[in-house]
């Protein structure tokens, strides 16, 4: 029986894919009930932003990237989040997904408008962040928005 192979490569630098666009309906692993929805962005550096794109090909403006003396900072427009002196435009991009949470990115989703009439994107040339985040959001009738039961 032939084994499977799970090698990671590196991303290509391409537009998304239908299969992109189509990976939140996707699930994630084989398992029957994953624990929490997981849900698919895309995190990009164009033209001094750093910008996020959702499986819906909906692009927002996350805040703006630096370079001095070869070194790339970025500061986000929405919260305290930043970080300084990256060698690398991916390294930096690997910053901004580890301090990213699923609710704060699904708010900007929700609050901001689409990006992408306002600026001239050429993303399949620029650096790019595939990210999955869990939605760990408490959902009504979870056990974990209900009282803690009392005995009398």
């Amino acid at each position: 029986m032939p084994q499977s192979s799970r090698a990671t490569r590196a991303p290509l630098r391409i537009k998304p894919t239908p299969a992109f666009l189509e990976a939140s309906a996707m699930p994630n692993d084989t398992t029957a009930n994953p624990p929490h929805p997981v849900h698919h962005y895309r995190l990009y550096v164009s033209q001094g932003h750093v910008l996020a794109r959702n499986t819906k090909s909906k692009t927002i403006d996350l805040g703006t990237v630096t370079e001095h003396d070869g070194l790339v900072s970025y500061r986000l427009d929405v919260g305290d989040l930043a970080g300084a002196n990256f060698a690398t435009t991916e390294k930096m991009l690997n910053d901004v997904a580890a301090k990213l949470a699923f609710a704060y990115l699904d708010d900007l989703f929700t609050a901001l408008a689409d990006c992408t009439p306002q600026i001239a994107l050429d993303l399949d040339k620029d650096p790019y962040l595939d990210i999955t985040l869990e939605d760990i959001t408490p959902r009504e009738g979870s056990s974990l928005n209900e009282p803690t039961p009392h005995i009398f």
